[in-house]
């Protein structure tokens, strides 16, 4: 082979050699780069992933306080629900005997009733009697 053409060989060969050098450097150096800007959105992945566990923590918190809350509100109003059904079935009891009470007092009056009927209308058959035996008196 030709010395020149050779020697053109080799500097092509070089050349070559410090392209593909510079092109590996340029991907080593792109490799690092992109490694750090993961890094770094991994980094902010995190941080937002925080954000939002102590945010949701703070939510379930919130909503646990709150039916805690309604919790106890149900409890106390069930609490006086149940006075109130005792109450309510005292009062059922009272108006029980208040019913018996107004019955015996109905049964009284409508017995009342009959006799008194039953005594006018014999005094008004005695006023018929007498009538009918005596003369009406004048003055």
């Amino acid at each position: 082979m030709d010395p020149e053409l050779k020697q053109e060989f080799e500097q092509l060969r070089q050349d070559m050699d410090r392209r593909f050098d510079a092109v590996d450097r340029r991907f080593e150096q792109l490799r690092l780069d992109t490694d750090r800007r993961f890094d770094a959105v991994l980094e902010l992945i995190s941080q937002v992933a925080q954000r939002v566990d102590s945010r949701f923590d703070a939510l379930v918190t919130d909503v646990d306080q709150r039916f805690e809350k309604i919790d106890n509100r149900l409890e106390r109003m069930d609490n006086r629900l149940a006075i109130m059904d005792t109450r309510m079935a005292a009062m059922d009891m009272n108006i029980a005997s208040f019913h018996k009470a107004l019955d015996g007092q109905e049964r009284f009056l409508s017995t009342l009733k009959s006799t008194q009927m039953g005594q006018q209308k014999a005094i008004d058959s005695l006023i018929a009697r007498v009538s009918k035996l005596e003369p009406p008196e004048r003055h």
